[in-house]
């Protein structure tokens, strides 16, 4: 591929993965001013609705690329969630709020995935781990940046542009796909094609999944866990998954799933694990500012830095290691150990804890996620051939989403439950039960008599810190999980049925030349990567 190509293709990327993630991060600071706004208090709803629609149908998005090919089901997912944030920003009720988040989220899945693909169909995995690094960076400047603008949006009364601020970032990248994306497209009838995706397994893991969440959201929250309503879901959700593997290991011609070795499964549970806790957190944390140390939605953003900024760094430190090294499981063991600590750390937070700790403890957590975060892509694919890659990333991008979802409603249910039982109750609500509390009660806290008040401080405090060890937890699951991992090696060569066709620009140019390490100039390392080796192991 051309040089000046493969950087607007990435940069295309890049702004793409930028505004997914973005979008998922920029309610978690104005949700009590949207709440206020709407006149709504399910807001849960709108992290939730977003991973629900982000997760259910990922794993299809695979089959679709390899059916109709890598361009037009990217520029299709920029499309859906341009329209999705447009009406987000538009919204005039909870409800249009939430369908609108609903179908950014699906835009932002079919674009988490396809990009995914589409930089394993332009790099090999040998030579990956520094473009990974500068996604991850994306990823998470995204996510860090969503909680401080969404603050100072709400701060100046212009909650709306949390989703409008998207749309130019969309329209940019999908210019990107339309001019510059010159992929091949799959040969043959189209209509057999589609007939060769599995719809059986789709539908299973998307009732599945939606199930589960519904249950696990409303569990604690709209229900008692062990009411019909909330059982009846997380049954169906469960009877779904369980008839969704069985079919993929018995019946399914084109499985999507990929679980043929132990190191590969120990890449997609230890992606699983991650999102529970660094979602819960990115998502919980901002109450602990706010209601236990009073601070305003934009100083909340503020403070969150320390977890979201500290993650780059260590990222891009991660890519560059394992292209240098070509060996990826240091990183990851280093990565789940100081996450581990910072999570039991933030559990022992309580009312009284200095601003130093509430920030400091973070930024341990941060650097664990981003040694790992970029990472688990590298334990799964090395294993496999190349041109499993697509079904490979459509099932870590999945896990990575459905984990998410996970993290938020866990966080929330847990949340609400401790609460309920902690406040005092001349501040609960009439019917606790279908408040969602935490943020009902904010905008509130700084009027309450000086008894009350403290009495809520160490309420939410305490109720965070239940939260903060369930999480704690899940880190040593992952921790467990990271050491099943084996050292392969990773490919050196792309699937040449998608390598990137650039006509008179590019004869040839897979001749001879290999993408250099790490250690080189930037400068230099695109103009070579258009000369990968595709042909030799």
């Amino acid at each position: 591929m051309a040089t000046f190509r493969l950087f607007v293709t990435m940069s295309g990327l890049l702004l793409a993965f930028f505004a997914a993630y973005l979008e998922a991060s920029v309610v978690s600071t104005a949700l009590d001013t949207i709440a206020a706004a709407l006149h709504a208090n399910e807001v849960v709803w709108l992290g939730t609705s977003y991973s629900i629609a982000f997760t259910a149908l990922l794993p299809l998005t695979g089959g679709l690329l390899d059916a109709l090919g890598r361009k037009p089901i990217m520029f299709a997912g920029l499309v859906i969630f341009t329209v999705g944030s447009v009406l987000a920003g538009a919204a005039q009720t909870m409800e249009w709020l939430v369908g609108a988040r609903s179908l950014s989220g699906l835009g932002a899945g079919v674009i988490g995935t396809s990009g995914m693909v589409v930089l394993a169909d332009l790099i090999p995995l040998s030579k990956r781990g520094f473009f990974m690094a500068f996604i991850g960076v994306v990823m998470c400047m995204g996510i860090g940046f969503g909680p401080l603008i969404g603050g100072a949006l709400s701060d100046a009364g212009q909650w709306r542009w949390c989703f409008f601020i998207v749309a130019p970032l969309l329209g940019a990248a999908a210019i990107v796909v339309l001019l510059f994306f010159h992929l091949p497209q799959p040969d043959g009838d189209i209509f057999k094609k589609l007939r060769g995706v599995d719809w059986i397994g789709t539908a299973l893991v998307a009732g599945g999944t939606t199930a589960i969440i519904i249950g696990v959201t409303w569990g604690g929250v709209q229900a008692p866990w062990s009411s019909g309503r909330v059982i009846a879901p997380l049954v169906v959700g469960a009877v779904s998954m369980l008839a969704f593997f069985a079919y993929e290991f018995t019946w399914a011609k084109n499985p999507l799933v990929v679980l043929s070795n132990r190191t590969s499964v120990s890449g997609y549970v230890q992606t699983f694990v991650l999102s529970i806790p660094y979602n819960a957190i990115l998502y919980y944390l901002p109450i602990y500012y706010q209601a236990v140390l009073g601070a305003t939605p934009t100083q909340s953003g503020i403070d969150l830095l320390s977890l979201t900024f500290t993650v780059p760094p260590t990222t891009i430190f991660s890519g560059i290691y394992i292209s240098h090294f070509k060996s990826y499981r240091l990183p990851i063991w280093l990565g789940w150990i100081l996450l581990t600590l910072g999570t039991g750390l933030l559990a022992s937070l309580d009312a009284n804890s200095g601003r130093g700790a509430s920030i400091g403890y973070p930024a341990i957590i941060g650097v664990g996620i981003g040694l790992v975060f970029s990472s688990l892509q590298f334990p799964i694919l090395a294993p496999l051939e190349v041109e499993m890659n697509a079904r490979a990333l459509s099932l870590h991008v999945f896990l990575r989403a459905f984990s998410q979802t996970w993290g938020i409603a866990i966080g929330g249910a847990v949340l609400q439950s401790q609460l309920v039982k902690r406040l005092p109750a001349s501040v609960l609500p009439t019917d606790a039960s279908k408040t969602q509390i935490a943020f009902a009660l904010i905008p509130t806290i700084a009027q309450l008599p000086p008894s009350e008040r403290d009495a809520v401080r160490v309420a939410f405090a305490d109720s965070l810190s239940v939260a903060w060890w369930i999480m704690f937890g899940i880190t040593c699951v992952g921790l467990v999980a990271s050491f099943a991992m084996g050292n392969h090696k990773m490919a050196k060569k792309v699937d040449k049925k998608w390598q990137a066709k650039d006509g008179e620009d590019n004869k040839a140019s897979s001749e001879d030349g290999a993408v250099p390490e790490s250690g080189e100039k930037l400068s230099e390392e695109w103009v070579t990567v258009s000369q990968i080796d595709s042909t030799k192991a």
